[in-house]
């Protein structure tokens, strides 16, 4: 049993670069890409067609760098601009179907990985896993890395409505 958060939080902090470890590794080898590439490729992937400035603030990077970014995945063969159906003055961005198909090769093997280590786990326990993963994702979105969490969300466990001090963990930052 876990007593210690610091210790699901080191395990956690294992896992997210064991995941870009493998994206690196995997867009180069797949697309001869970078981080900030494959980030951009992976949202495509999963978001779908989106804006430059919507790329921009998934990247949070200004949008003459994503211009550049994507003047490169165009160049690779990655991404094509297309007007937008409704707003003439936009352009939308979109995978190529070679990199779709890329990116589909690539993360069907990051799904094979999860299911294998997931394996041991009941329904019930995956269930747990999948909520824990979903509320870590939340309090990453709603961290600002300079002022830490969100005033709304500092104190308080989103799944029981409990204070971090009823369940034995604080998420205040340091002074």
């Amino acid at each position: 049993m876990v007593e210690d958060p610091a210790e699901l939080a080191l395990a956690l902090r294992q896992v997210t670069l064991a995941v870009q470890r493998y994206r690196l590794r995997a867009v180069r080898a797949g697309l001869g890409s970078g981080a900030s590439e494959m980030m951009a490729l992976s949202e495509l992937f999963t978001a779908g067609p989106c804006s430059p400035t919507g790329l921009a603030a998934f990247l949070s990077m200004t949008t003459a760098s994503v211009t550049s970014l994507l003047d490169r995945l165009q160049r690779a063969g990655h991404v094509v601009r297309r007007p937008h159906p409704s707003d003439r003055r936009k352009v939308l961005v979109e995978l190529t179907p070679r990199a779709r198909d890329r990116l589909a090769a690539m993360f069907a093997f990051t799904n094979a990985a999860t299911a294998h280590a997931a394996r041991s786990l009941n329904p019930a326990e995956l269930s747990v896993v999948l909520r824990f993963l979903h509320d870590v994702t939340d309090a990453y979105d709603r961290t600002d890395p300079v002022r830490g969490m969100a005033d709304d969300f500092v104190g308080r466990d989103t799944s029981t409505g409990q204070s971090d001090e009823a369940i034995g963990t604080t998420s205040t930052p340091p002074s």
